[in-house]
């Protein structure tokens, strides 16, 4: 091998061990006897500032729109071909369901 493809390899393996240790380094999702999950403070939702709000009006909206409408010009081909797959709720949900929740059902301000 060249020195090149060595210092490669020594470098990936140098990255792996850091991510290694890195992710035993978190702390597990630890559960009580009781099989609930430990007691962990839930975050708070904080109501969206204007600046959020304007820009899901202005952006985050309009482009789920787009998302429903090519939802639904996609469906009539991906729901055959995922009913031959076996999985068509699949096709719905991914079409149709998700944009829709998103764009109607979403509250103006949170993504």
């Amino acid at each position: 091998m060249r020195l090149g493809a060595l210092r490669m390899h020594a470098v990936c393996r140098a990255l792996a061990l850091v991510c290694l240790t890195a992710a035993l380094a978190l702390p597990a999702n630890a559960e009580d006897r009781d099989g609930f999950p430990a007691a962990v403070p839930l975050p708070t939702r904080e109501e969206p500032t204007l600046a959020q709000k304007t820009g899901d009006v202005l952006f985050s909206r309009p482009l789920s729109a787009v998302r429903l409408v090519v939802g639904v010009v996609a469906l009539p081909i991906a729901l055959p071909v995922a009913a031959l797959l076996g999985d068509a709720g699949w096709a719905l949900d991914v079409c149709l369901t998700q944009p829709y929740e998103y764009l109607v059902e979403r509250p103006i301000g949170r993504l």
